[in-house]
C-alpha cells in the first residue's frame, strides 16, 4: 500500500513538474510570437527558408509574405503528397507495470501543440510511428546503397522551379549538410528572397560532384547544357554518361577525376568544382548561385560538392572563380589560380606575408602524384585557434574576404565542414578537423572595399554528471562595428532572442552572447543515431536576423547563410548545429522613397481600371497587388522610351561618371495595384474636369518616343484632357519592386537627390536623366542590372520655371498640377517634372536594364 501511495505521489509530482515546464514553454512561445510578429510587420522584403529533411519532413521558416505559406503548402500537398506535421516527440510521465519501479519521465510521441512548433510551418510525408519516425519517409525522400546516393537534389530543384518560376521568389542560397553517425540523414536548406521579376523566367541547375566517381545533374537541358557537359567532362575528366534513374537525377556521369590522399582529408574536389564553374560560366552563360560541400561516411571523408547555377544569358559576364580552403589541421589550400591573373600573385603575398604561412613542398612520395589544389600552404603555430567548438575560422574568413574585395574579388559563398581523424592522428577537441571553403568571384566592377560582418549561431552539446544530454547556445558576432551595428545587433539578440552578453574581444569573435532561444528536438525515441537530430528553430531565427540586417537596418546585404552539423562522439552521441551569416555593408543604405507598408486591399473595383489588366481579381479589387512580366509588345515600347528620350548630356548628379551609350532593357514588370490605381484615376478625373477645353503647353518627350504608350494615355471619348504622360524615376531593382506596391511618399521627398524646385517627387522625361539616379543592387543575383520606374503621371497644367526655388505652394494651392523645372532651357540639360500630390503618380512598370558603355 505504501509503495502504491509513493508511486502515486511520484506521478503527481512529475506531472506537476511537466505541467510547469510546458506552461513556461507556452508563455515563452507567446512572447516570442509577439516579438517576431512585430518584426515581421516592419519587414518589406523578407527571407524564407525551406528545409527538406530525409527523415520525411519539410520545414518552412520566415515571414508569411504574400500568402507564400499557403501557396507552398498547396504545392507540397499536390506535388509531393505531404500532410501537415501533427506529431511531436516530447517528455511524458511513464508509470511502469512493475509496482516496485518508480514513475519517471520518458520521451513519447504526442500530438504537437502550436506552441511546441520550432519552425513556422512544417509538413511530413505521413504520420509519426510510435517509435517517433515518419511513416513512409522513403516513399518521397529516396536513398540507396552505402555511398550516399539520394534524390534530395532532384526534390530541391523541383521546389526551386516552383518558388522562382511560379511564385517569383528569388533563389538566394542553397546549403546541404549530413547528420547521424554516418552522415546518412540528409538536409537541404534552400533560402529565398521576396519576389523579383527576373526570377520568373530564369532556369536553375544543380550539379553534384561525388568523390566516389560520379557527377549527377538536376534541372532542365537549357540551351543544350547537357550536350556541352557531355563534351567537357569527356575531354577533361574522362567522363561518360551512364544510365540515370529519373527518380534520383536527370543526368549522370561516371568520371575518374576525383581524388583524395592521406588521413587528414586532403582532396581535389574544390579544384574540380572551380574548373567546372569556370567552364559553365564562360562557355555556357550559367552563373554560380551557390557552391556548398558536405561530408558523408562515419569519418566524414566521403566528399560531395553541390553547385547551383542560374542561366543568365540576359546579363552575362565572364567571371573567374577562386576557392580558398582553410583546414585547421594546419593548411591553407587555393584552387582556381589558372585564370586568376594578378590575383594569384597578390593572394600568395597575403598568405605568406600577412598570415606568415609557408608554401607546402611535396615530399618524395607526393612529387609525382596528381595535383590536389593549385597552391598549398602550411600555417604557423596558433594560426588556427579552437576552444571546444568555438574557433577563429570566421576571423580568418573576414580577413581574407576584406583583402580580396580590395583586389576586385567578391565573396560569393562559403561553407563549413568537418571530418573525424582516425584515432592514431592528432585532432582538435572531439577529434574533429574543422574546414571552411571560401569561394570568390572576380568582379569587373570597381574594387571598393566594404566592411563585412559575421554572425554565427552555435549549439554545444554536453553531458551532465547524471549522464543527461544538454546543450549550450551561443551567438557570436565578428567584424567591424560600422554605424554602431554592434549596438543595434546586441539590442536585437537581447530583445528577440533572450540573449545575455557573455564575453567581448576574444580570439574567436568580438561579441559572444549566450541565449535561451535555440531549441532542438529528437528525431526518434531510441536516439541511436544521436541526440537532437529533430526539428530546430535555427532557421526561424536566422531568417529574422537576415530580415533585421537587410530590410530593417537597410544597410547590409546578405552574402552567405550556411549551416553545419556534426554528431559529437560523447557518451551519448549528440548533434551540434552551427549557422553562419556574412553581411556586407551597403553605403548609403536603400532609402529610395520607400514606404513603410505593402500594397493595401481596396475591396471593390478600382475606378476606370485599364482594359489591359488581365486578372479578374485585380479588376475587382479583391487582391492588394498583382505583378506580371511585361509582354513582348510592352518590352518593345519600353525600349522605345529608353532610346527615344536618350540625350548625351550630363548634370552634376552623374558625379563625373561616363554617360552610357545605350540602355538595353532586359526585363520589366507591370503592377496591377487596385488601391493605388483608384486614387490615381480619381485624381486624373478631377484634373480633367478642371481643365476642360484648356490648351496645355507642356508635352512630355516620352509621349513622342512611343506611340503605344501614348495611346494608353488617350481615352476614345475624352482624349488626354488631363495631360497624362509616362515619366521615369531612377531606382534600384529591390527598391523598384517595393515602390510598385506602395508608390512614393511626400514625407521622403527630396531626401536622396535634393529639392531644386521644392520638396516633391521628381520624375524625368529622359532616360539619361533618370539613369543618373538609378542604381544596381550592390550584391546578389542582379548586381550589374539597373532599374527605372515608368510611371503614369497627371501633368495637367504645369508651372514652367527655370530658376531654382520652392514652387510647391503654387501647386498645392490648386493653381497648377506640377512644376516643370526647365534646366534644358537654362543650361542645355534636361527638364524635370516635380509633383506634390502622391495620388498624381501611378508606378506601373519596373524596368530592368543594362548600361552599354
Amino acid at each position: 500500500m505504501g509503495a502504491a501511495l509513493g508511486r502515486s505521489k511520484q506521478r503527481r509530482d512529475l506531472e506537476a513538474q511537466l505541467g510547469f515546464t510546458e506552461q513556461r514553454n507556452r508563455e515563452a512561445w507567446l512572447q516570442e510570437q509577439r516579438l517576431l510578429a512585430d518584426l515581421d510587420a516592419r519587414t518589406r522584403c523578407p527571407h524564407l527558408l525551406v528545409q527538406i529533411r530525409s527523415l520525411g519532413i519539410v520545414e518552412i521558416c520566415g515571414k508569411n509574405h504574400g500568402g507564400i505559406f499557403e501557396r507552398l503548402g498547396d504545392w507540397l500537398r499536390n506535388s509531393w503528397g505531404l500532410v501537415e506535421h501533427s506529431s511531436d516527440i516530447r517528455p511524458d510521465v511513464y508509470v511502469p507495470c512493475n509496482p516496485f519501479e518508480a514513475a519517471k519521465l520518458r520521451l513519447s510521441v504526442r500530438p504537437v501543440y502550436e506552441w511546441g512548433r520550432l519552425c513556422d510551418r512544417s509538413f511530413a510525408v505521413g504520420p509519426t510511428t510510435p517509435q517517433g519516425q515518419v511513416l513512409g519517409a522513403q516513399r518521397l525522400m529516396k536513398t540507396r546503397g552505402s555511398d550516399g546516393e539520394s534524390n534530395l537534389g532532384k526534390l530541391t530543384m523541383s521546389l526551386v522551379n516552383f518558388m522562382t518560376n511560379t511564385c517569383g521568389w528569388g533563389l538566394k542560397l542553397i546549403d546541404g549538410c549530413n547528420l547521424g553517425r554516418s552522415g546518412q540523414i540528409r538536409e537541404m536548406q534552400i533560402k529565398f528572397t521576396a519576389p523579383h521579376p527576373l526570377n520568373l523566367t530564369a532556369p536553375h541547375l544543380m550539379i553534384d560532384l561525388r568523390q566516389l566517381g560520379f557527377v549527377e545533374v538536376y534541372g532542365p537541358n537549357t540551351q543544350n547544357v547537357y550536350g556541352q557537359l557531355d563534351q567537357w567532362l569527356a575531354n577533361n575528366w574522362k567522363g561518360r554518361a551512364v544510365p540515370a534513374d529519373p527518380a534520383f537525377c536527370d543526368r549522370k556521369y561516371q568520371v575518374s577525376a576525383f581524388k583524395k590522399r592521406g588521413s587528414e582529408g586532403e582532396n581535389n574536389m574544390g579544384l574540380c568544382a572551380m574548373k567546372l564553374v569556370d567552364f559553365l560560366n564562360k562557355g555556357c552563360h550559367w552563373k554560380m548561385v551557390a557552391c556548398t560541400a558536405s561530408n558523408f561516411g562515419r569519418l566524414g571523408d566521403k566528399r560531395e560538392q553541390q553547385i547551383v547555377l542560374r542561366y543568365d544569358d540576359f546579363k552575362h559576364q565572364d567571371c573567374d572563380h577562386l576557392l580558398v580552403e582553410l583546414r585547421d589541421v594546419g593548411y591553407v589550400e587555393v584552387s582556381g589560380l589558372e585564370e586568376a591573373g594578378e590575383a594569384a600573385r597578390t593572394l600568395h603575398q597575403f598568405i605568406t606575408h600577412e598570415w606568415r604561412c609557408s608554401e607546402y613542398r611535396n615530399n618524395i612520395f607526393e612529387a609525382f602524384s596528381s595535383k590536389y589544389c593549385d597552391r598549398k600552404y602550411r600555417t604557423p603555430p596558433n594560426f588556427y585557434l579552437r576552444q571546444g567548438l568555438q574557433n577563429n575560422l570566421g576571423r580568418r574568413l573576414l580577413e581574407l574576404a576584406s583583402f580580396m574585395s580590395c583586389r576586385g574579388w567578391q565573396l560569393a559563398a562559403c561553407n563549413g565542414g568537418n571530418l573525424t581523424l582516425p584515432k592514431q592522428k592528432k585532432g582538435g577537441a572531439t577529434g574533429l578537423v574543422r574546414e571552411n571553403q571560401i569561394k570568390f568571384v572576380g568582379s569587373k566592377r570597381d574594387a571598393v572595399p566594404r566592411p563585412l560582418l559575421l554572425v554565427e549561431f552555435r549549439t554545444v552539446p554536453f553531458i551532465d554528471a547524471k549522464g543527461r544530454s544538454f546543450f549550450q547556445s551561443l551567438i557570436e558576432i565578428t567584424g567591424q562595428n560600422t554605424n554602431d551595428v554592434f549596438g543595434k545587433l546586441s539590442a536585437f539578440v537581447q530583445t528577440h532572442m533572450q540573449s545575455r552578453l557573455l564575453s567581448t574581444g576574444t580570439p574567436f569573435c568580438d561579441l559572444c552572447f549566450t541565449t535561451d532561444a535555440f531549441q532542438m528536438k529528437e528525431a526518434a525515441l531510441d536516439c541511436k543515431e544521436g541526440r537532437f537530430l529533430g526539428e530546430s528553430n535555427f532557421g526561424k531565427y536566422a531568417m529574422r536576423l537576415c530580415d533585421f540586417m537587410v530590410d530593417y537596418l537597410g544597410e547590409w546585404d546578405l552574402l552567405v547563410c550556411n549551416n553545419n552539423c556534426m554528431t559529437l562522439p560523447l557518451k551519448q552521441p549528440s548533434l551540434a548545429r552551427e549557422a553562419q551569416m556574412v553581411f556586407r555593408f551597403r553605403d548609403g543604405g536603400r532609402d529610395v522613397f520607400l514606404s513603410s507598408g505593402q500594397a493595401r486591399l481596396l475591396g471593390r473595383p478600382p475606378f476606370r481600371a485599364p482594359g489591359y489588366w488581365a486578372d479578374p481579381a485585380a479588376r475587382a479589387g479583391l487582391v492588394p497587388q498583382l505583378v506580371a512580366p511585361a509582354s513582348q509588345k510592352e518590352l518593345v515600347m519600353l525600349q522605345e522610351v529608353m532610346d527615344g528620350t536618350y540625350k548625351a548630356k550630363a548634370t552634376r548628379d552623374r558625379m563625373g561618371k561616363p554617360i552610357p551609350k545605350r540602355f538595353t532593357v532586359v526585363a520589366a514588370l507591370r503592377s496591377e495595384t487596385p488601391e493605388l490605381w483608384d486614387r490615381y484615376a480619381r485624381r486624373r478625373e478631377l484634373v480633367e474636369q478642371r481643365l476642360q477645353g484648356e490648351v496645355l503647353e507642356v508635352t512630355a518627350l516620352t509621349l513622342e518616343a512611343s506611340l503605344g504608350l501614348t495611346l494608353r494615355c488617350i481615352h476614345e471619348d475624352r482624349g488626354n484632357a488631363s495631360n497624362e504622360a509616362y515619366l521615369l524615376h531612377g531606382s534600384n531593382p529591390t527598391s523598384a519592386m517595393s515602390i510598385l506596391g506602395t508608390s512614393f511618399k511626400m514625407d521622403l521627398a527630396g531626401k536622396n537627390a535634393g529639392s531644386m524646385f521644392g520638396p516633391g517627387i521628381y520624375l524625368a522625361e529622359s532616360s539619361v536623366k533618370a539613369d543618373e539616379y538609378a542604381q544596381d543592387d550592390t550584391s546578389g543575383s542582379y548586381a550589374g542590372l539597373f532599374a527605372v520606374l515608368l510611371c503614369r503621371a497627371v501633368v495637367g497644367r504645369a508651372l514652367q520655371v527655370v530658376d531654382p526655388g520652392d514652387y510647391g505652394p503654387l501647386v498645392t494651392s490648386g493653381d497648377f498640377d506640377c512644376v516643370v523645372g526647365d534646366r534644358e532651357k537654362a543650361v542645355g540639360t534636361f527638364r524635370e517634372f516635380v509633383f506634390f500630390h502622391e495620388e498624381a503618380i501611378y508606378p506601373e512598370f519596373a524596368v530592368f536594364y543594362r548600361r552599354e558603355m
